[in-house]
């Protein structure tokens, strides 16, 4: 029997049957119920491709998922395929979702090729999207492919948000460019107006970068900035910079450092001091 639009009865309850098992997470039980259709030649539309997927999205990560991250996430994708095979039209949503799917299983070149279908289908990709193609690189160590998109991104007028400079900073530092992630940060701080927290954590991830990579001068430069209210350096700044300080074997700094805790908030605490200790040995 044919509902509204002459769409099939059991099709429409089907449909929001799959979208009650996307919103209880319940992935197996949905592509069970798409699977189920399709052997009786009934096919879903946009709507029913895209709650399916979200069904699978929505568990990526959850604990104690017995079939894996990797599989969930490799069903969605293999939903937006099947698809695309068949003609359906992929609006933003469900190339959104895809994105999300692929920036979750690290797969940056399924990522990169859903950013580009927006293009060639003339939608325009927001900020979510990109967002989540940049991840997608970013863990898949295509740190370089990671920068180079964020750049592409707000060459065509995508204002970056928060996550898009916190992606593009985890892609330098990821690719042991701390260099770069300090002048990068250091352009972007009046950008986090607002987002002070963020943007601690942002300046703490830089200090990381330049302990490992023995940057102890870049470091001070930094945590001389962190001095600023809206990034105020913490234990963990000062230490990250001590150690830095430690690591190349430049005790006065380093002792410096400590002077400069003991006047202000943060107190030296042992990492700190036994960094300075090591500088001087």
């Amino acid at each position: 029997m044919a509902g509204a639009a002459g769409v099939p009865r059991e099709l429409r309850d089907a449909t929001k049957q799959v979208c009650a098992y996307a919103r209880r997470r319940e992935w197996a039980s949905a592509l069970g119920l798409f699977s189920e259709l399709r052997g009786q030649s009934l096919e879903m539309g946009a709507f029913g491709y895209c709650s399916a997927a979200s069904a699978c999205i929505a568990d990526l990560g959850r604990p104690g998922d017995p079939a894996g991250g990797g599989k969930v996430w490799s069903l969605a994708c293999a939903l937006v395929s099947d698809m695309t095979a068949r003609s359906i039209e992929a609006d933003v949503v469900i190339q959104t979702v895809t994105l999300s799917a692929s920036g979750s299983g690290k797969r940056w070149r399924l990522a990169l090729e859903v950013l580009r279908c927006l293009w060639m289908d003339d939608l325009r990709p927001t900020v979510v999207p990109g967002n989540a193609a940049i991840t997608a690189c970013e863990r898949g160590r295509r740190w370089s492919v990671a920068t180079a998109l964020a750049e592409e991104l707000c060459a065509i007028g995508i204002q970056p948000d928060v996550v898009t400079r916190n992606a593009q900073l985890s892609a330098f530092v990821g690719g042991s460019q701390w260099a770069d992630a300090i002048h990068f940060l250091l352009e972007e701080v009046p950008h986090y107006r607002g987002a002070s927290r963020q943007l601690a954590v942002a300046c703490n991830t830089v200090l990381s970068a330049c302990e490992k990579g023995g940057g102890w001068d870049s470091a001070l430069h930094l945590l001389g900035r962190m001095r600023a209210p809206e990034a105020a350096a913490n234990a963990f700044s000062f230490a990250a910079a001590v150690s830095a300080c430690e690591k190349s074997f430049r005790w006065d700094p380093a002792l410096q450092l400590l002077v400069a805790m003991r006047e202000s908030r943060p107190s030296p605490d042992n990492i700190a001091m036994n960094a300075a200790i090591s500088a001087c040995e």
